[in-house]
C-alpha cells in the first residue's frame, strides 16, 4: 500500500552538479557586474544596469535552488505550486538588487556587510523554504531545526562574503581581478549550495506523503536543463550589456580626464600669468632699487635713498598682497577652515565688490561637511559660473544655492541677465569652454551638471554631486 513507502528521496548525480556549476558561475557573474555597476556611478546606465543585473542573477540563484529541488527524487510524483514558486523568485530578484546595489557602494564597513548579509542571507534562505512549499506535501513537511540553523547561517555567511568580495574586488582591474573574483565566486557559489542542500537534509517526508497540487508533473531532467539555460542565457546577456556600457563608460572617462588635463594646463598657464605680470615685475623693480642703493651706498643723496626704500616698501607689500590673492584663488582659506558655505558667502561679496553685479548666497551649513574634492569641485564651479555671468550675462543680480545633507550637495546659480535661446544654449553645452570646464569638475566627481535657460531671461546652473 502507498502508506507502507518510505519517504526517502535520491539525488540525480549530474542535476545536483547542474545546481552547484550554476551557483559559482552566478557568483562569479555578481563580482563581475557589481565592478560595472561601480564605473558607471549614479547614473542612468547604472540604474538600468542593477535592475537588469538583477534579474538575471536573481534568477541565477533561483535556478540553483530549483534545479536542485527538480535533482531530488521521491518515490511519489512531485509538483509545484506556481504562485509560490514566483513569489520565490521575485524574492531572489528583489534581494539580488540590494546586494548589487550595496556591493557596488564599495563601503568597506563590516557592520554594514554583516548587516546586509544577513538581512540578504534570511531572504535567500526564505526563498529556499518558500519553495519547499510550494510541493504541497501532505502531510506537510517537517524539518530537523538544528539542519534549518545551519542553512540560514551559511546563507547568512555566504551573502555577507558575497558583499565584502564585490566591495574589495569592484575596482580590481583584469587580468589580476579575474582569477580573485573566480576564487571568490567558487567560495560565494559553494556556499549558496551548501545552503539549499543542507536546506534539503533538514526535511523530512512521512511516510504515505502524497502531492496535493494537480499540476502535471514535468520531466525533471528537461525541466532543470531549460532553467539553467535561461538562466544562463539571462546572465550572458546581462554580462554583454554591461561589457557595451564599461566600455562607453571608459571611454567617457578618458575624455573626462583629458579634458580635466587640459583644464589644469589651462589653469597652470593663468597662474603662470599671474606670477609673471603681478609678482614677476615687482620683484624686478624691487631688485633694481636694491643693485641702486647696493652701488651708491653712503654716498647716495639721502632724499633718493628714502624714495627708493619707501618704493620697496610698497613693492614687497604689493607682491605679498599679489601672492595671498593667487593662493587664495588656489585654496581659499575660508574653504579650507570653515567649509564651502562660508567661502561661497565671501566670494560672493568679493564678486559684487569686484563687478558691482548683486550677489545672494542662501544655504545652510551641513553638520557633516563633504569630502574636499566635492567641496573644491563645488567651489570652482561657482566661480566659473559667476566669471561668465560677467563676461557674458548682462546681469544685475546673482542667487547661489547651496544645499547639503547626508548624501548629496546641490548647487545652483541663477542670474536676470539675457539668457540663451535654444542654439546658443546648446553650443555652449556642447563646446563652451567654461561651460566644458565645469561639467567635466562635476562629473569627475561623479555628479550630475545642468544649465537651462527659460524663455523669460536669464540662465539657470544646477550641479548635483554624491557626499
Amino acid at each position: 500500500m502507498e502508506t507502507d513507502i518510505a519517504m526517502v528521496g535520491t539525488y540525480n548525480g549530474w542535476l545536483v552538479a547542474l545546481s552547484v556549476a550554476m551557483a559559482v558561475a552566478t557568483a562569479f557573474a555578481f563580482l563581475e557586474l557589481v565592478s560595472r555597476v561601480s564605473a558607471l556611478q549614479a547614473s542612468r546606465s547604472a540604474r538600468f544596469l542593477v535592475t537588469g543585473g538583477a534579474i538575471s542573477i536573481g534568477t541565477g540563484i533561483w535556478s540553483t535552488h530549483f534545479v536542485g529541488m527538480v535533482a531530488f527524487r521521491l518515490p511519489i510524483p512531485v509538483t509545484y505550486d506556481l504562485g509560490i514558486t514566483a513569489l520565490s523568485l521575485l524574492l531572489s530578484v528583489v534581494l539580488s538588487a540590494l546586494a548589487l546595489h550595496e556591493g557596488s557602494l564599495g563601503l568597506r564597513s563590516m557592520p554594514r556587510w554583516v548587516a546586509n548579509g544577513t538581512l540578504i542571507g534570511l531572504g535567500f534562505a526564505s526563498m529556499h523554504y518558500a519553495g519547499m512549499e510550494a510541493m504541497e506535501m501532505k502531510p506537510p513537511i517537517r524539518y530537523a531545526p538544528l539542519l534549518v540553523a545551519a542553512s540560514v547561517a551559511m546563507a547568512i555567511l555566504a551573502s555577507t562574503a558575497g558583499l565584502a568580495s564585490a566591495s574589495w574586488l569592484r575596482t580590481q582591474a583584469v587580468p589580476g581581478a579575474l582569477w580573485k573574483r573566480a576564487g571568490s565566486a567558487l567560495l560565494i557559489g559553494g556556499g549558496i549550495a551548501a545552503m539549499h542542500y543542507t536546506g534539503m537534509a533538514a526535511a523530512s517526508f512521512a511516510p504515505g506523503s502524497i502531492c496535493v497540487d494537480s499540476l502535471q508533473e514535468f520531466d525533471p531532467e528537461w525541466l532543470a536543463a531549460t532553467v539553467a539555460a535561461f538562466a544562463l542565457a539571462l546572465q550572458a546577456t546581462a554580462l554583454f550589456v554591461s561589457a557595451v556600457h564599461a566600455d562607453d563608460a571608459a571611454h567617457a572617462t578618458r575624455q573626462s580626464r583629458r579634458r580635466l588635463v587640459e583644464i589644469q594646463e589651462l589653469e597652470r598657464r593663468r597662474l603662470s600669468r599671474e606670477l609673471h605680470d603681478r609678482v614677476g615685475q615687482n620683484l624686478t623693480a624691487l631688485a633694481i632699487n636694491l643693485e641702486i642703493l647696493k652701488n651708491h651706498g653712503a654716498a647716495a643723496d639721502p632724499g633718493e635713498m628714502g624714495l627708493r626704500l619707501d618704493d620697496s616698501i610698497d613693492l614687497v607689500e604689493s607682491t605679498a598682497d599679489a601672492i595671498d590673492n593667487v593662493m587664495a584663488e588656489l585654496r581659499p582659506p575660508l574653504l579650507a577652515e570653515h567649509g564651502l558655505l562660508p567661502a561661497l558667502q565671501e566670494y560672493g561679496r568679493q564678486f559684487a565688490r569686484r563687478t558691482g553685479i548683486e550677489v545672494a548666497v542662501h544655504g545652510e551649513d551641513s553638520p557633516r561637511r563633504p569630502p574636499h574634492e566635492i567641496e573644491s569641485s563645488l567651489f570652482r564651479v561657482a566661480q566659473e559660473a559667476l566669471t561668465n555671468v560677467a563676461r557674458h550675462a548682462g546681469a544685475r543680480h546673482v542667487e547661489l544655492h547651496l544645499n547639503q545633507n547626508a548624501t548629496h550637495c546641490t548647487l545652483s546659480v541663477i542670474d536676470d541677465g539675457a539668457g540663451m535661446d535654444a542654439a546658443r544654449l546648446s553650443d555652449a553645452l556642447a563646446s563652451g569652454h567654461g561651460v566644458a570646464s565645469m561639467k567635466e569638475r562635476v562629473q569627475a566627481v561623479g555628479g550630475r551638471f545642468s544649465m537651462t535657460s527659460p524663455p523669460r531671461g536669464g540662465t539657470h546652473i544646477r550641479v548635483r554631486v554624491p557626499c
